[in-house]
């Protein structure tokens, strides 16, 4: 993963309780990587779109706890 990849909870991800504010508007939550610190437990920086005017999150994450964004069905790129 690099920054700027859109990404989404992994199943772990979503199992974790620190997770939970991401996942409450909508379980398929989207963000973007906005940095990555490789000395960090938690290296990936994402910027969350929580679906509501000036309600984004910004949250670290493990690898393992990310999955790269699917594209959804019917939308061109």
């Amino acid at each position: 993963m690099k920054q700027g990849d859109l990404v989404q909870l992994s199943a772990y991800g979503s199992s974790r309780s620190f997770n939970v504010m991401i996942k409450t508007k909508n379980p398929v939550q989207t963000g973007l990587i906005v940095s990555i610190n490789n000395k960090s437990a938690y290296p990936f920086t994402v910027f969350w779109f929580v679906g509501n005017p000036g309600g984004h999150k910004r949250h670290t994450h493990a690898r393992k706890e990310l999955k790269y964004a699917k594209k959804i069905k019917g939308e061109s790129k």
